[in-house]
């Protein structure tokens, strides 16, 4: 392959190597920097990028005296927020902006969905950006501040960025801080700027309240936030997600020591198995954590009341951990922690993409009998195959209050299936789900119509009782997990009259649709109130 000279494209093989070097000239018949003379089109194009330098940094300054232009415009027609004592302008730029996350719903937007939406702060920086005197409130208001969003790359960060974000948290004061940081990994020259982002972020690690991070960045990122850690001694929310072993040997000591104040945690990935004792941790969620780690987690936490497992790694032979705190448990795939654990104070117990197997009767069943607790709601999702296994199940939590069933294909057939496993014993004494109260259903596919044999196949054998035992049942509700299309449509005036009957039993019936966001039944009767209006 011929070597050229990369803008003039002269044939470079008849020149030695300190000539190819300096061998930048563009267009000529014969490449002149060889000779230390450059062309008269190198010249020409040398020039040509010189205006085009300056015409670049005279339309920066023309930018900057238009921006201060109308700083100053719209500083002269603010007519009420200058005026304004500066406490009441600080409250309305407070409220313009979304409120900070909370530490339960940090929690909650994590355990449901397994990720953070973030809120942009464009609408912030917008604030300071009108003019003078509103940028004078904007950046004396702490509050305004406390949340620090994230989302960068080596290959866009830049010094400006670590300038921009130290700014940042010099505006908020001493306040506590929200830190939400997704940091993906494409590399370029600028990684060494990820160490400094960390290092700045470490600074005030004293004043971390709510920490989020997401990240695909080699270990050794995950081990020096790991050190950074150590000194997050007032953090009360953690949240990390990692695409490989982040940092392995490093969150071990990053731990140590952080239980005085944590009280949620949350861990996805592939860290160490990290043992931790969190003496006020009341939340855990672990996701593709092993199953040796998440019972770390939870015998290290006294006071530990909520845990959701999700997709667990391993399998040993290490015994049941009697744990006395745990009140609700979120089981998400392969239940076999189950096996390790001994939860008696257990009264919530969620199953959701249990796999097609006996899991549920080698696993679940004798975790029950073994726990000899009394479960008050349950749940169980996107099954199809283990409903035969209620009837046992129900028997041995004669306490169910609160039942939700959310079956993975069919409409009808786990619903008249349920139906059938209470009917014959409503005369008996050994009478299944005898303190009942609510009973939803999640339908799937959106049925053509409502099934009312099989609704009254529930519903009769729980509210007629004739004996002396009777099933509080007072709401059954439908939920349509697919979107509705005319949900004013969907019931006819026989519908309606059905639910009123229910309602006179003392029964609230409800249908809700999801998407979008409805009450079925009331947009329903709205329906039916306008046609008769009508007249049609």
């Amino acid at each position: 392959m011929s070597t050229t000279c990369p803008l003039c494209v002269y044939h470079l093989e008849h020149l030695d190597k300190s000539e190819k070097e300096t061998c930048v000239s563009p267009g000529a018949s014969e490449c002149q920097h060889s000779r230390s003379q450059p062309c008269d089109l190198c010249c020409r194009f040398a020039e040509g990028e010189q205006r085009i330098q300056e015409a670049k940094a005279a339309l920066l300054r023309a930018l900057d005296d238009q921006r201060e232009l109308g700083s100053e415009l719209n500083e002269r027609n603010d007519l009420l927020l200058g005026k304004l004592p500066v406490e009441l302008a600080c409250r309305i730029f407070q409220l313009s902006v979304p409120p900070s996350l909370t530490l339960a719903e940090f929690r909650e937007q994590l355990t449901v969905n397994s990720k953070l939406n973030f809120t942009s702060p464009k609408g912030l920086l917008k604030l300071g950006a009108i003019c003078r005197s509103w940028r004078r409130v904007a950046w004396s208001h702490p509050q305004l501040w406390s949340d620090i969003f994230i989302c960068s790359t080596p290959k866009i960060m830049s010094p400006s960025h670590i300038t921009f974000i130290e700014e940042w948290i010099h505006r908020s004061g001493e306040l506590p801080l929200n830190i939400f940081t997704e940091l993906k990994d494409q590399f370029t020259e600028n990684t060494y700027l990820i160490n400094t982002l960390i290092n700045t972020l470490g600074t005030v690690a004293h004043r971390w309240a709510l920490f989020y991070a997401f990240s695909s960045l080699p270990a050794v990122y995950g081990e020096q936030l790991a050190l950074q850690f150590r000194r997050a001694t007032n953090v009360q929310g953690f949240a990390l997600q990692t695409a490989n072993q982040w940092g392995r040997d490093a969150w071990g000591v990053g731990f140590a020591g952080r239980g005085d104040n944590l009280k949620f945690l949350y861990l996805s990935g592939h860290q160490q198995d990290v043992t931790l004792k969190c003496r006020n941790l009341t939340h855990f969620v672990g996701e593709y954590r092993t199953i040796g780690e998440c019972v770390n987690v939870l015998r290290n936490a006294p006071q530990i009341l909520d845990c959701t497992i999700k997709s667990t790694l391993d399998h040993d032979d290490r015994p049941a951990s009697l744990i006395h705190s745990i009140k609700s448990l979120n089981l998400c795939g392969s239940p076999d922690i189950l096996q390790y654990l001994e939860l008696p104070s257990l009264t919530g117990l969620v199953l959701s993409e249990l796999p097609k197997s006996d899991s549920f009767s080698d696993v679940v069943l004798p975790f029950i009998v073994r726990s000899g607790c009394q479960l008050e709601a349950f749940t169980i999702s996107r099954q199809t195959d283990i409903i035969d296994d209620y009837s046992e199940f129900f028997r041995l939590n004669p306490s169910l209050k609160y039942l939700e069933l959310q079956p993975h294909y069919d409409c009808e057939w786990a619903l008249s299936r349920l139906g059938e496993l209470l009917s014959p014993h409503v005369n008996s004494s050994d009478q299944i789900l005898p303190n009942l109260r609510s009973l939803t259903y999640v339908w799937t596919e959106i049925p053509s119509h409502i099934p009312w044999p099989t609704i009254h196949a529930v519903v009769q054998p729980m509210s007629s009782q004739p004996n002396v035992v009777w099933r509080p049942l007072t709401e059954i509700h439908f939920v349509m997990g697919r979107m509705l299309k005319k949900p004013e449509e969907f019931l006819h005036l026989d519908d309606l009259e059905r639910i009123q009957e229910l309602a006179s039993q003392g029964i609230n019936f409800r249908i809700s649709a999801a998407k979008p966001a409805i009450d079925v039944i009331q947009a329903c009767r709205e329906y039916q109130r306008r046609l008769q209006e009508s007249g049609e």
